[in-house]
């Protein structure tokens, strides 16, 4: 057996030769990995491949978060489709991730059913892969099938895909397997998956008529900028005719805007990217999120978002028999906010020193609402797990209810907003055309 850390951020080398030890052509593998009871520790390894470096690791209740040789060197057992993905900013579309989302709802729900059914998982794995349209998801799939044959758990083939599965994921699925509930941990990933894209399709539904009527507005106003104004601004000069206040106040404004429409456009192209760039420096990132966070009515609404997303995954995890603390660690993915990520940091150490979850939840603000006494009742009485699956209904009900609100709102502000602009500038045409018609008659 390999030693194993005792003191987060030191670094063991392993005991005796063998198959899970090192030999003449092994190598030494620095991990990152949890343990029950205990907080995040990095640690080295010795053993003849990855694949029996996991191995060791696992039977020894590690769940590896990260592992990779100490040479720097690629371990062959990474290299994969995600292996080589690209990271940042253009990774992958929108689109092609939200085609992602759906196939992995969908597998989560059909590994669940087969497994249930009696089918080995490694056998199962390769039955769902055609549900994948796109290559790219395809071969996600396909590569999990192939690590989970080669004698791989199925958290450790997500954790090589760190692009596809976050923390959570992993953290389930160890989980699952480590305690036989599988097929139960994949039903309630797919139950979260699917809510999570529900209200997702439900703010895009919402705002795709609000931004079909900006976008031909947009075109109208351009088109009369472009075309009418010039004409009739010439039309007036020739004739020497001095066109109406309002008439002249309102095509100033347009012709400015059509202008210098350019170049508050650049400007907002480069205010988005400097944004952007801030957004990724964890203090600016903080900062922003705290005002964010302030804020009437957004702010409220993006917290009880991520505490419903936290809540679910919670309730799952102690479904699954996770210890509270690696519940904790794991469940962190779930928070999307540094600065509430930060927070459960705190209210994680203060549970290490003996603090109740409920008080330190509510001392560090981790939840919205006051649902200290919730927790506290959750806690007294054994029933956590069903504690955090209301709060995360309820939280997820109310973002729900009161983003329709909100959105049964922007479609008459659109429409009023492209009455009054389109409208504010055809009278101002008009006007100008009246006084014309008014000076010959005269």
């Amino acid at each position: 057996m390999s030693a194993l850390t005792t003191k987060p951020g030191t670094r063991t080398s392993g005991g005796p030769r063998g198959p899970g030890g090192s030999g003449g052509s092994g190598g030494s593998y620095v991990y990152r990995g949890m343990r029950p009871g205990e907080g995040v520790r990095t640690g080295q390894i010795n053993a003849q491949t990855e694949l029996a470096a996991r191995k060791t690791l696992r039977e020894q209740g590690v769940v590896v978060l990260d592992i990779r040789r100490a040479d720097g060197r690629a371990s062959k057992a990474s290299a994969g489709p995600a292996a080589g993905a690209k990271a940042g900013l253009f990774a992958r579309s929108p689109k092609q991730r939200a085609s992602w989302r759906r196939v992995r709802a969908e597998a989560f729900a059909q590994l669940a059913l087969l497994i249930d059914a009696g089918m080995a998982l490694d056998a199962a794995l390769n039955n769902i892969t055609p549900i994948a349209k796109r290559l790219d998801d395809r071969e996600s799939l396909e590569k999990m099938a192939r690590d989970v044959r080669e004698g791989r758990s199925l958290a450790e083939a997500m954790r090589d895909q760190p692009d596809r599965y976050d923390d959570s994921h992993v953290g389930l699925a160890q989980a699952g397997q480590d305690s036989g509930k599988l097929p139960m941990v994949l039903h309630q990933l797919n139950a979260q998956e699917e809510r999570a894209e529900r209200l997702r399709d439900q703010l895009v539904s919402s705002l795709m008529y609000p931004s079909i009527l900006l976008f031909v507005l947009l075109l109208t106003v351009a088109g009369i900028v472009s075309f009418v104004v010039p004409r009739i601004s010439a039309m007036f000069e020739e004739m020497e005719i001095q066109m109406p206040l309002f008439s002249r106040v309102v095509i100033a404004i347009a012709q400015f805007f059509a202008d210098y429409g350019v170049i508050f456009l650049v400007l907002a192209f480069v205010g988005s990217i400097y944004l952007r760039l801030q957004w990724r420096k964890p203090d600016k990132r903080r900062a922003i999120e705290r005002r964010l966070l302030s804020l009437g009515i957004i702010g409220p609404m993006w917290w009880k978002h991520q505490a419903a997303l936290f809540s679910g995954a919670m309730s799952m995890m102690l479904r699954a028999g996770l210890p509270m603390l690696k519940a904790l660690e794991i469940g962190r993915s779930a928070w999307g906010s540094l600065e509430m990520r930060a927070r459960l940091d705190d209210v994680m150490r203060d549970v290490r020193e003996g603090v109740r979850l409920s008080e330190a939840a509510e001392k560090h603000h981790l939840m919205p609402d006051r649902t200290a006494k919730l927790l506290s009742v959750g806690e007294e009485s054994g029933g956590l797990p069903e504690v955090f699956n209301r709060m995360a209904e309820a939280f997820e009900g109310e973002v729900s209810s009161r983003l329709k609100r909100a959105l049964t709102l922007v479609e008459p502000i659109a429409i009023v907003a492209v009455g009054l602009l389109a409208g504010t500038l055809v009278i101002a045409l008009l006007l100008a055309v009246f006084s014309m018609n008014d000076l010959q008659t005269m």
